[in-house]
């Protein structure tokens, strides 16, 4: 019996010291946003330790905790972004593209081409709001920036003078180099290719340059000198580059570590302290993934079981985070890690030998093309999350080698996630003035778009509805219904079917026959001989009806209240879902139409801040009266549906969340 019980792993369900516990908590708190709810949290864990702990010393744990669960709160409000004023402001952070400047307090952003210096300081007079298409799951940069504390946008300003800060000189010195880029990834983590942008979210570079000089002065240094010298040089290095969260972590960290022998102690104080210096970067990839590594890896003792934990640890911050997943980053993370920091070294006789930084520059430019071929797409579902989460927890709270195959399996079906999807969805895109809807069927059994928007300053196929579709695991569109010969509505058509595979292009309700899907989907209106124009594009817009699980959707295109009369007249348009006619213009839906349709949510796809003046006030007014809710792309972002056996839930790009349910549907 005892040699049954005498475990090679150690198990979560038997861990008990209070730091752990602590820091777990208040790593959960972090995550929330409004202040009540922070603090009905801090009240429940205290309860939790009250039944956790032996009675003689509950009541130092809670009052500990309480002490913690203050300090907290007190660093959010201290460290809380303020509105922005005109004033001088500070480059403090230099990105591709744009520049973060400070006052205090109070960040914003400016996209300006203008070359800047950290330390540069710049009067700034007026501002705007930050505002970017929000295409869930695409990276949307207002989100980003929001996460920053950073809302608002430099309209009007100029440099009052330029940097005279010790870190400025040493950017400028550094950047003045030919390939310049090799030096802006490695010291600044500043780089164009996209598949390379998780070395800037780790902070990679410099953390493997930390992680290489203490192996090699391991070998001539004590463990106590060691890790005070590996602190000193952290503290260098926040000297001379930008201060991120991922430097901060890395320092906390190392910091703790010569101060605690005991893992329980050095790996919870130091998540507490982060939180504390940087209590809305909870989330922030530089923390999950080597505090998750950590933290997985101590509940077990067994190299195998260490390795599958690593591989999948890794593997879920990518799906979560990044959504995609590099198989070669999953298993070679730590390998990695050490070969950059090794990389950086060798890189640094460049600062004086230009050939040599050309080359090396070839080497790494080649780095794209290798992770790209590993990368697998994909934008996890709900439901997938959720189980590779108690998956996840479960073998964690204790190991069974059958928890084990199931989890490493949900991973390699990550590649197929969406075809095992089985819920019905819709998608209105967040495309600027126009329309584009995408509609997948369960377990992908077809793919139906309506519509596909062009824009003059961009191509919207290759820069948003193809990333779109792959980020769902599309692999061809069965038919793509194009409702009128508007740019706004075709200016994408050709470049989508250029770039991606599509079945069938529908520009006429004589086409229905060519709609193959598995529910009921029909083309209202094939007859407009009683239109006295038949030049108006708007009024030969395709009017799409469909249905499934019990809810009723109608697209109409841009036609106008002819139209919307001659549709009451002939069909029932009794709806659930209603796309509101030609972006919320007061040229369609009429109160008439509206009445008779009585959605229980109108749908508007309009531009941000738009020249034609959509969603028309007139339109809003007459939804207010008829008590339907309204959700506009340009306000909340994509507008997702997704429905289940009479049950539907509708979230938008902003985090909006809400549901219908089908016997709430029935007129």
């Amino acid at each position: 019996m005892a040699k049954r019980n005498s475990r090679l792993y150690k198990s979560l369900s038997a861990c008990k010291p209070f730091w752990i516990l602590a820091a777990l908590a208040l790593w959960c708190i972090a995550q929330i946003s409004d202040r009540f709810l922070q603090i009905g949290f801090i009240i429940l864990i205290a309860i939790f330790f009250w039944i956790r702990f032996e009675h003689q010393e509950v009541f130092f744990k809670i009052g500990l905790w309480f002490a913690i669960s203050l300090i907290f709160l007190l660093s959010t409000i201290l460290q809380q972004p303020q509105p922005p004023t005109p004033g001088l402001f500070e480059v403090q952070t230099i990105r591709n593209g744009y520049a973060v400047l400070q006052k205090g307090n109070e960040k914003v952003v400016t996209y300006e081409k203008e070359e800047f210096m950290l330390g540069d300081v710049l009067d700034i007079e007026k501002f705007e709001p930050v505002h970017t298409q929000n295409n869930q799951p695409l990276f949307c940069f207002a989100d980003y920036l929001k996460s920053l504390g950073i809302t608002q946008s430099a309209r009007s300003f100029h440099k009052v003078n330029a940097t005279n800060t010790w870190k400025g000189r040493v950017s400028s010195w550094i950047l003045a180099h030919d390939h310049s880029g090799l030096y802006r990834l490695l010291f600044y983590g500043l780089n164009n290719q996209d598949q390379l942008e998780w070395l800037n979210e780790l902070g990679l570079p410099l953390i493997a340059l930390c992680t290489t000089l203490k192996k090699i002065l391991s070998r001539f240094l004590y463990r106590e000198q060691l890790g005070w010298s590996m602190s000193t040089f952290l503290l260098i290095i926040m000297l001379n580059f930008p201060i991120t969260p991922s430097l901060i972590r890395l320092f906390i960290f190392t910091t703790i570590g010569n101060i605690f022998s005991k893992w329980e102690e050095r790996w919870s104080i130091s998540v507490i302290c982060f939180l504390y210096f940087c209590p809305f970067a909870a989330t922030n990839l530089c923390l999950v993934l080597p505090a998750g590594l950590s933290f997985l890896s101590h509940f077990q003792q067994q190299s195998a079981q260490k390795k599958v934990m690593n591989v999948v640890w890794c593997a879920i911050c990518q799906i979560l985070w990044m959504n995609h997943l590099n198989v070669l980053f999953c298993g070679t993370f730590l390998f990695i890690r050490k070969i950059y920091g090794w990389f950086f070294l060798i890189c640094l006789p460049g600062l004086l030998i230009p050939e040599y930084a050309s080359w090396i520059w070839q080497v790494i430019s080649q780095l794209e093309i290798a992770l790209d071929s590993f990368t697998i797409q994909g934008y996890s579902p709900f439901w997938y999350r959720i189980l590779f989460i108690a998956l996840l927890i479960s073998i964690t709270w204790n190991w069974k080698m059958y928890k084990a195959i199931c989890l490493v399996g949900s991973l390699v079906l990550y590649s197929w996630i969406w075809q095992f999807d089985p819920f019905f969805h819709v998608w209105q895109l967040d495309i600027g003035q126009g329309d584009c809807a995408i509609i997948v069927e369960p377990f992908q059994k077809s793919v139906t778009m309506i519509d596909a928007a062009g824009t003059l300053n961009k191509d919207n196929a290759t820069k948003l509805i193809i990333p779109m579709l792959k980020a769902l695991q599309i692999d061809h569109v069965d038919q793509l219904i194009v409702t009128h010969d508007d740019f706004d509505h075709s200016g994408s058509v050709d470049s989508l079917c250029e770039h991606y595979s599509v079945e069938h292009v529908i520009v006429d309700e004589n086409q229905k026959d060519e709609i193959e899907v598995g529910y009921d989907f029909e083309l209202l209106l094939e007859n407009r001989d009683f239109l006295s124009n038949i030049e108006e594009p708007n009024d030969q817009s395709i009017i799409c009806a469909f249905q499934y699980d019990g809810f009723r959707y109608l697209w109409t295109g841009d036609a106008s209240s002819v139209i919307e009369s001659k549709l009451i007249e002939q069909y029932n348009v009794d709806s659930d879902i209603l796309k509101l006619g030609h972006h919320g213009s007061n040229t369609s839906s009429s109160k008439s139409f509206l009445e008779q349709t009585s959605p229980k949510l109108a749908l508007i796809s309009s531009g941000y801040q738009n020249r034609y003046g959509h969603p028309s006030i007139e339109v809003l007014e007459r939804l207010n009266k008829l008590g339907i809710d309204r959700i506009n792309t340009a306000v909340h972002g994509c507008i997702h549906i997704m429905s289940f056996q009479g049950m539907m839930s509708i979230d938008t790009g902003d985090g909006m969340v809400s549901w219908i349910f089908a016997n709430d549907s029935e007129k």
